[in-house]
């Protein structure tokens, strides 16, 4: 929400309904709350996407000005193995997807060449670091895998990119062959997590054909089975039961993604 946007920009963060002024020299490796979640959001960096979006619209200069502050201090601040490898895929995304936003026809002065370069280094070593250290199983590898296919799609400049492309592609064919169950239910057995999960294969997929890149024939058959589960977990009114861990909330845009990829009327 632009509101919580426009507070960062006065160093005031809010997740989790819980929220902390922070110093204009932010501390990244000091938690202000006692609950662990929160500095595990301030480091996944949904809010660059916020500024990002704040400043396509708007172009005013404090949102790019704030992203490259943040940026820029993260860069300095921060050691790769900080966090989960799941943050860091989560960051990793975040990250291009506001580059989206702020390097374009309107790129704003403040996107040096130097700071240019450190972002994309440092961008790279994030990546190079997640191949690595991938989570070994289920939702976080799935993301994981995600992040680094995103990387390496987005910038075929990185030296690795076709060797990150490759693999990440045939580790998330793996990935869903082991988490789907024969039944298309993701093997958590969480509602939520399920959609979650097929979130990130219906990305991939969208992805993959925008860039005329072949996933393997199984790939589609295993997502449209998640798909079937998913139409039929949702309730007349739209939501999906919480069953196992997770909240009860509305994925009816997953099926009409699906639909799009795949027809089928009975998806919408």
């Amino acid at each position: 929400a632009r509101p919580k946007i426009d507070d960062i920009l006065r160093h005031q963060f809010e997740f989790n309904g819980e929220r902390h002024q922070v110093p204009t020299s932010i501390q990244w490796l000091v938690n202000p709350s006692n609950d662990q979640e929160w500095l595990i959001l301030l480091h996944k960096f949904y809010y660059a996407v916020g500024l990002g979006m704040a400043y396509y619209e708007t172009t005013r200069p404090e949102y790019a000005e704030k992203w490259v502050a943040l940026t820029s201090s993260w860069i300095q601040s921060v050691p790769l193995d900080f966090l989960p490898s799941d943050v860091a895929g989560r960051r990793i995304q975040n990250w291009i997807f506001a580059h989206y936003y702020f390097v374009s026809a309107i790129q704003p002065g403040c996107i040096t060449p130097d700071f240019y370069l450190s972002f994309l280094q440092s961008l790279h070593h994030q990546v190079s670091y997640l191949r690595d250290h991938v989570t070994p199983a289920r939702n976080h590898r799935t993301l994981e895998l995600c992040a680094i296919f995103l990387a390496a799609v987005v910038f075929p400049e990185f030296s690795e990119s076709r060797e990150w492309l490759t693999w990440s592609r045939d580790e998330l064919m793996k990935n869903i062959q082991c988490d789907l169950q024969p039944d298309g239910v993701h093997c958590e057995q969480s509602t939520d997590y399920h959609h979650l999960v097929l979130k990130n294969y219906l990305w991939v997929k969208k992805l993959a054909r925008l860039n005329q890149i072949e996933m393997p024939e199984d790939f589609d058959s295993l997502v449209q089975k998640a798909l079937d589960f998913s139409l039929y977990s949702h309730r007349p009114d739209g939501l999906i039961p919480a069953l196992s861990d997770g909240d009860s909330r509305c994925f009816l845009d997953l099926l009409q993604q699906g639909y799009e990829l795949y027809g089928g009327e009975d998806l919408l």
